[in-house]
């Protein structure tokens, strides 16, 4: 068995938080990504800052770096996730065709990732920022909820019904 951190899946996952800690202010990014483990939570932090680095440099710098992750995952290591696929039961295919399945599907989102994001990150940016506020605000941190009103967050947004 691969360490976790050099799985396909799970690198997909400490992407995703990556992604969403480079789209919040810098106030709120310990409440977007959580791990037990000092060496994860500096992982995702320097992925997180590679990406906010580049996408104020501008798309075609951001588009590079998200690249650059997708070159990391494919030297990942690829397994079957359940005991189901694992122990192939019932499903008529080697543990080869289901592991190559795995493969594309991991790679495939990725790659949609890194093809849609740049065009769209302002505007998610935007969207993380109204939602931690609205996340700061529950949870009463007033400090939080001054950044992210200095930062632009609009306090008169209304969530859609």
């Amino acid at each position: 068995s691969s360490p976790a951190g050099a799985r396909g899946w799970i690198f997909l996952e400490r992407f995703c938080s990556m992604v969403k800690m480079a789209m919040v202010d810098d106030c709120v990014g310990a409440h977007v990504a959580f791990s037990n483990s000092d060496e994860i939570m500096a992982q995702i932090r320097e992925g997180s800052s590679r990406l906010k680095s580049a996408a104020k440099l501008g798309e075609d710098h951001l588009k590079a770096v998200l690249e650059g992750f997708v070159a990391e995952l494919r030297s990942k290591s690829f397994s079957s996730i359940s005991v189901d696929k694992q122990m192939n039961t019932g499903s008529g295919f080697d543990s080869v065709t289901l592991q190559m399945s795995d493969i594309e599907r991991i790679i495939a989102i990725m790659t949609e990732l890194v093809e849609k994001l740049p065009e769209h990150w302002s505007a998610h940016v935007t969207e993380q920022r109204q939602r931690q506020l609205v996340l700061a605000v529950s949870r009463g941190d007033a400090t939080a909820t001054r950044r992210l009103l200095r930062a632009g967050a609009n306090p008169n947004v209304q969530d859609e019904l």
